[in-house]
């Protein structure tokens, strides 16, 4: 039995005033009852009112032209009031509830594609008004719409009966409808004319695929769409959808010629498509068309959310996959006619343009690179995010980050979105060239270039700039700390000790090297070991477990201190002062001409009676003096103290004499301020 694939035009079902509903019917067009395909099409008139219903199929809508308002209510959900323009695209699941109406002066025109697999007639949608005479509650007797709508009589009677108007009506010039809100658009509607092209070729046309990608309501619709247009004479390559889904297309504007092969090589359909007209292309039917030269554009439904084709001609067609070899096999021909064939009319397109430009950069051929850059950009073939997060890198390591920086900046020029992997590429890139005053002026301006900022943005770009810092050995002055927490706080210090808590939590250590000038051990023996170089001489070695080296940092004030008394006096509110003192760097003893001892307590505490106390606020007395004599290490050793100097009844032995501290203080690599944690010392401090 032969296919009848001819394009059709919709007829009127019904209408006023208002405006009309068109719709393909599967008697004239069989192909929609084989395929399970409804079809129909929308037109308002100025201030025409598409009455609230609901269908039994999933559909994708397509604004032809003019605008309007659509209001929709998802399952469970509230009402939507969106507003739609020409080359909107909705996606309608089962069970929403839809009305449309029309404002302004130009007719709105609303095509709608969708799967009657689940539809009670196969190949035409069956709509359920809420409304009219042709209402669902006109089925009902008054006393089950009474009960139900908890109203009397009279109420029943004008709710049911005043609407004469049959799923289209005109209203009243004076009628206020609900104004659409912007935020209602947001994952409901996709504009196929304004969105990133999939495909743009300049001078043939370009392509938006509608996906689950881009619109993620198609996934319940089950459907996806793609919006195709192409200039005067261009031609669409010979394809066929390659996931065994059905292709229904609408012709929305200008004219062509079009032709359908299908099995055994057979031409099924060849004839002229213009604005209006509606075909569908059965499973892997190769199908082709060639725009007049006014242009030709399609709107068409797949029978599947993610649709993928394959295309038998061009740059991308699957005859360029095939080895030479089997192509000549293929078509029986010699080795140079394969290759004119092979090379005849081929045009770089992004797959093989970029893949020149990953091996020019990686040999460093930037001048090359810019060229085909030049060539993408000129004929607008979006690009892909990956390419230039793999430039950056190369740019970066030749040392010339000033193009990476232009090359980021220009990325929209490429039809290509910048992303945040894109920002942390170029980013990473100028880190690693030590521009940080340049990585955070770019990550300061994310913002302002399209990137959602969270919560903790700044803080994690200071730590990200105080680790690579860590990394590479450099040190941080307080003025420069200053205004990296400045900057990244506001002068909140809770989030101040978050970066530098942070900052040294997530420093991962690479290279473990030798400390300079480390000193083996004292009263280790060394290792003696043969080595195999030596020819069996004994050769001392230095043992290759070097001394463990960290800094206990305690932290005395504020509102979270690392060491606070539990018992004796000093755990009195009354006499709270800071205990144990913190080891200077680089001291032995924490007696530096001087002692903080209390003297301002009013009486509550003796210092004939209790034990030394220091840190209570009191005068500095000289509790113990260093005399200058460190007969050790050239006057870096132990300290030799001159005790006769402190206050009247305190004695070296009762310095902290029954204290008990609890400490929990933070190890760190070195003494800076934000160096790397390694641990915690924990525990208590009996004096």
């Amino acid at each position: 039995m032969d296919l009848d694939l001819s394009p059709k035009l919709a007829k009127k079902l019904y209408g006023e005033s208002g405006g009309s509903y068109h719709a393909w019917c599967p008697d004239e067009l069989p192909m929609l009852r084989q395929g399970n395909i409804g079809a129909a099409k929308l037109a308002l008139e100025k201030n025409g009112f598409a009455l609230p219903r609901y269908s039994d199929s999933a559909k994708v809508a397509y604004v032809l032209q003019g605008s309007g308002i659509a209001g929709i209510v998802l399952p469970e959900s509230e009402e939507k009031v969106i507003s739609i323009k020409k080359g909107d695209a909705l996606a309608l699941p089962f069970g929403v509830i839809t009305w449309w109406f029309n404002k302004e002066d130009t007719e709105l025109v609303v095509l709608f594609l969708g799967d009657t697999s689940k539809g009670h007639k196969s190949g035409q949608f069956t709509d359920f008004f809420l409304t009219g005479p042709n209402g669902i509650f006109t089925g009902f007797t008054t006393e089950f719409v009474k009960r139900a709508w908890d109203v009397d009589d009279a109420t029943v009677k004008s709710l049911v009966g005043n609407q004469t108007g049959k799923g289209i009506v005109k209203l009243d010039a004076s009628v206020k409808m609900p104004e659409p809100k912007a935020e209602h658009r947001t994952g409901m509607v996709l504009n196929c004319e304004e969105a990133p092209l999939d495909v743009d070729i300049k001078d043939a046309g370009n392509v938006v695929v509608l996906n689950t990608k881009n619109l993620p309501l198609v996934g319940q619709v089950g459907l996806g769409a793609d919006l195709v247009r192409l200039e005067g004479n261009a031609m669409c390559s010979p394809g066929f959808s390659c996931d065994s889904a059905l292709q229904v297309t609408y012709i929305v504007r200008g004219s062509g010629r079009l032709q359908v092969v299908g099995v055994d090589g057979k031409r099924v359909l060849e004839t002229i498509v213009k604005a209006g007209n509606l075909l569908i292309v059965p499973r892997f039917f190769v199908v082709s068309k060639i725009a007049d030269p006014d242009g030709l554009s399609w709107f068409s439904i797949i029978t599947t959310p993610n649709p993928i084709f394959t295309h038998l001609a061009g740059s991308i067609g699957a005859w360029k996959a095939l080895s030479p070899e089997v192509l000549q096999a293929s078509f029986n021909v010699d080795a140079e006619t394969e290759k004119e064939y092979y090379q005849m009319g081929f045009k770089h397109d992004y797959a093989s343009c970029s893949s020149l430009i990953y091996k020019l950069a990686k040999s460093r051929n930037f001048e090359a690179v810019e060229t085909l850059l030049g060539y993408l950009e000129d004929r607008n073939i979006r690009c892909q995010e990956t390419l230039f997060n793999a430039l950056f890198q190369h740019y970066g390591k030749a040392h010339l980050i000033e193009k990476a920086v232009e090359l980021f900046h220009k990325m929209p020029s490429f039809n290509c979105v910048r992303t945040v992997q894109s920002l942390n590429s170029i980013l990473n890139a100028l880190v690693d060239d030590d521009k940080f005053v340049d990585a955070k002026g770019i990550f300061d301006k994310s913002a302002e270039m399209g990137f959602r900022p969270n919560s903790f943005g700044k803080i994690d770009g200071a730590c990200f700039v105080l680790e690579e810092m860590q990394k590479r050995k450099m040190s941080l002055d307080l003025e420069a700390w200053g205004a990296l927490v400045r900057d990244a706080c506001g002068g909140d210090d809770d989030a101040a000790l978050t970066i530098s808590r942070a900052a040294a939590a997530r420093i991962l250590v690479e290279e473990e090297k030798p400390i300079p000038g480390q000193q083996p051990v004292a009263g280790a023996a060394p290792v003696i070991a043969a080595s195999a170089k030596s020819n069996g001489a004994i050769v001392a070695t230095v043992d290759p477990h070097h001394p463990l080296t960290f800094f206990m940092h305690d932290i005395l004030g504020g509102s979270n201190p690392s060491a606070r008394a539990v018992t004796g006096i000093v755990s009195n509110p009354v006499a709270s002062g800071q205990v144990p003192f913190a080891k200077p760097n680089g001291a032995n003893l924490p007696i530096n001409s001087g002692v903080s001892v209390n003297s301002n307590n009013n009486g509550i505490v003796n210092n004939n009676n209790v034990p030394f106390l220091t840190g209570l606020g009191g005068m500095n007395n000289a509790a113990g003096q260093n005399t200058g004599n460190n007969p050790i290490n050239g006057g870096l050793g132990v300290a030799v103290l001159n005790g006769g100097q402190l206050p009247t009844g305190s004695t070296i032995q009762k310095f902290m004499f029954g204290t008990l501290t609890a400490i929990d203080d933070e190890l760190t690599e070195g003494h800076e301020l934000g160096s790397g944690l390694i641990g915690k010392a924990q525990g208590d401090i009996c004096g």
